[in-house]
């Protein structure tokens, strides 16, 4: 009989190869969260901002590869490299980080970024992340199955709360990688910010927009194409 460290490590094994494993939490997002090892995203990203009555421009494009699925206690940790293909961003204001991993932890998933839920330094769950996960103090990116109207938001901090407002763009000027495929998110999460998602269910991420009323900020992410790891075969 198998150990149960053996198995553990048997089913990641299995996983990690394309193999089903119903009984994870992944599965519940029935197929909403792409997760194959080689799944790559590619973005380009604009962030125009009002400096000394000017305005400043600045643009990239990267790409963002699964590199590896892990089980953790907190869920299922998708874990992606990042790339940056063009131009190398010169701002000493804007720091792309190595990795943007996604965590799938019941039916939402979290997008992690650096200092506060990831730990590029120990390659791990930030400790005040893991501790407000854990408390339930997190807000996720997405909680699934999307329906137009749903709601998601940290049980806390009523402010701060995702509402499914429909699909498509919501302004002239959105990406048009904002299509009517793609639910949209809704938030104004800081004082003064507008906070836009699209999410396409077996793509991720497909726009996503932040603009400030007040001083001029705009930052805007479109994806250009999305190659899944089976795509070749």
């Amino acid at each position: 009989m198998l150990s149960a460290h053996t198995l553990r490590i048997s089913l990641l094994l299995l996983y990690t190869a394309g193999a089903s494993v119903p009984q994870e939490p992944i599965a519940d997002l029935n197929g909403a969260m792409p997760h194959a090892v080689g799944d790559r995203w590619i973005y380009d990203t604009e962030i125009r901002d009002e400096v000394d009555s000017r305005v400043e421009v600045q643009h990239w494009v990267q790409q963002y590869t699964t590199m590896a699925v892990e089980f953790i206690p907190e869920g299922i940790l998708i874990r992606r490299k990042v790339s940056v293909l063009q131009p190398v961003v010169s701002s000493i204001s804007i720091r792309i980080p190595e990795e943007s991993n996604i965590l799938v932890h019941g039916a939402c998933v979290y997008y992690l970024q650096d200092y506060y839920r990831w730990d590029s330094e120990q390659h791990d769950l930030s400790p005040a992340f893991r501790n407000a996960l854990n408390h339930g103090e997190s807000l996720p990116d997405a909680c699934f199955p999307l329906r137009h109207g749903h709601t998601w938001s940290v049980p806390n901090l009523r402010e701060q709360v995702w509402t499914v407002a429909g699909r498509g763009p919501k302004n002239l000027d959105d990406s048009v990688s904002a299509g009517s495929e793609s639910w949209r998110f809704e938030a104004s999460l800081t004082s003064g910010d507008e906070n836009l998602v699209w999410f396409q269910e077996g793509v991720g991420v497909t726009a996503t927009r932040t603009f400030h009323h007040g001083t001029y900020h705009d930052e805007r992410v479109r994806l250009l194409r999305f190659e899944p790891a089976n795509s070749s075969q």
